[in-house]
């Protein structure tokens, strides 16, 4: 009989936690532009085609989903090719946006490049940088290309990466920080 109890409080248990982990922060509305800000408040939006997109909605940990706004939207600096890169999950399907800022200065407007929406790219545009604070690991911007993506923000902190990328190499490295998770890294003799 005590099996028995221990099995149905275990399945209960594995019940309740399951069921509210649905991936959803509900506290993020993906139907309203987020404030443009320069806070680190962890928000992004832009419209494409004249639909509304927005990140901090979504987890990108869907089997144990962690209810913070920073885990849909990374954006990590690349020190070495001073470059940002950024990738947004935008709904529940684990699709996203995805861009690079070439040259992120302080009150400078700098080049948008590999734009992707879902799968499809976009045409590269400017970003116009309001804030990058490297202490306090902070960006916050405006950006659209003239097209069909307009009105985009984001305020959000960034994680630097140092390492030197040899241009000549196939690895894939990948950084590894307490937001995004760690990947194997095939060795050079396995290629």
């Amino acid at each position: 009989m005590k099996k028995y109890i221990t099995l149905i409080f275990t399945t209960l248990c594995a019940c309740i936690f399951f069921a509210g982990c649905d991936g959803e922060d509900s506290r993020v509305d993906p139907t309203v532009m987020p404030p443009a800000t320069n806070t680190g408040a962890n928000t992004f939006g832009c419209l494409i085609d004249g639909w509304i997109y927005s990140g901090g909605r979504y987890s990108t940990d869907w089997f144990f989903p962690i209810k913070e706004p920073e885990r849909s939207i990374k954006f990590i600096y690349k020190e070495k090719k001073e470059e940002m890169e950024a990738s947004v999950y935008i709904d529940g399907d684990g699709n996203t946006i995805d861009f690079k800022i070439l040259l992120p200065e302080e009150g400078k407007e700098c080049p948008l490049t590999d734009f992707m929406f879902i799968k499809e790219a976009l045409k590269d545009g400017t970003a116009h940088i309001t804030r990058f604070d490297l202490k306090k690991k902070i960006v916050s911007g405006t950006f659209g290309n003239n097209d069909r993506l307009s009105k985009g923000r984001f305020d959000t902190h960034f994680e630097i990466d140092s390492y030197d990328y040899p241009e000549h190499e196939g690895k894939q490295h990948v950084i590894q920080t307490n937001r995004i998770k760690p990947a194997l890294l095939e060795s050079a003799s396995n290629q």
